[in-house]
């Protein structure tokens, strides 16, 4: 995991810290490393995104098809509440 991190006018070195170490604390013992970048760029639409996923989730590929099987007997059934 890679966090870039801006120096803003109140930076406080402790809180990125801080920061770090409550992500390894929800996700275990992980690689982070931190760049410090003099701006984040902006996405396509022009905003800037707080998080990028830069890998495709394998689960996905495993729970798309049971969701399209029930939403498709949910359909079949037709059933009126």
């Amino acid at each position: 995991m890679t966090l870039k991190i801006v120096k803003g006018k109140r930076f406080n070195e402790r809180e990125v810290e801080q920061f770090v170490k409550s992500i390894k604390n929800k996700f275990g013992d992980i690689s982070i490393k931190v760049d410090y970048v003099n701006e984040i760029p902006t996405g396509p639409s022009g905003k800037i995104r707080y998080t990028i996923r830069e890998y495709k989730i394998p689960i996905m590929r495993t729970l798309l098809p049971l969701v399209k099987i029930g939403a498709t007997m949910l359909a079949l059934l037709s059933i009126d509440l």
